[in-house]
């Protein structure tokens, strides 16, 4: 597992990116925030498929990263298919979204304590953040586009950066 550490990293910086992006300029990240999220989402879940592929022999947790893969770009593809509906229907996609990858980083999270303990609770923690910050969207689906660009701002560049901290985790 030590040789695919960096696709973590990767999915990171990916996330650190778009945390920037949309905090610098919140007119035009709401005006293309659902392709900014398709793309990525699509682009996550590949990685994952490939970090499963390259490891599902070596760990019995990598089926997490299976499933994680799929929701990434089965919700990307979902998003860029109808890009007016998906303006509607935003903020509920994106919080039921990031619900669903908090379950999955829990349940991962407990799935890699038995091999990895300490990387346990990083996944942890990101899984109770991820469904916190879901459940605060899905309640308030009519906050400001503006607000919603700031919160996912904060949001990708908190994820990109425990993405990062845990691939460096793995490397070790």
């Amino acid at each position: 597992m030590q040789n695919k550490w960096w696709i973590p990293l990767l999915k990171g910086i990916v996330f650190i990116i778009l945390g920037i992006l949309s905090l610098m300029h919140p007119l035009n990240a709401l005006l293309t925030l659902g392709a900014y999220i398709g793309y990525v989402s699509i682009f996550t879940g590949i990685l994952y498929f490939i970090y499963y592929f390259t490891n599902k022999n070596e760990q019995e947790f990598t089926s997490w990263f299976l499933l994680e893969g799929l929701l990434d770009i089965v919700f990307g593809i979902v998003i860029l298919s109808n890009p007016t509906r998906t303006a509607e229907v935003l903020p509920l996609l994106l919080g039921f979204w990031i619900i669903l990858l908090g379950i999955v980083q829990i349940s991962g999270g407990f799935a890699l304590g038995k091999i990895y303990p300490k990387g346990k609770i990083w996944l942890l923690i990101l899984g109770v953040l991820s469904i916190i910050f879901g459940f605060m969207i899905v309640n308030s689906p009519v906050i400001s586009g503006m607000a919603i660009t700031t919160m996912l701002g904060i949001f990708f560049l908190a994820y990109g950066g425990i993405q990062i901290y845990s691939s460096f985790k793995l490397k070790d």
